[in-house]
């Protein structure tokens, strides 16, 4: 997983979290990341038409 992990952190060009053997705790940037994300995926899949079989 740390390789992982480092990879993830060269594409983004910032450590997204903090990590141990035991925890793992988000960074302010992690956090500006998740909520970022978050956001762009709530206004994706309610700005677009569900399909009849999945409406909410």
């Amino acid at each position: 997983m740390g390789k992982t992990i480092a990879r993830l952190e060269e594409r983004l060009g910032f450590r997204p979290c903090n990590r141990t053997t035991g925890h793992m705790r988000l960074t302010a940037d992690g956090e500006a990341c998740l909520a970022a994300c978050s956001a762009a995926t709530r206004s994706y899949r309610f700005n677009r038409p569900c399909p009849r079989a999945i409406r909410y």
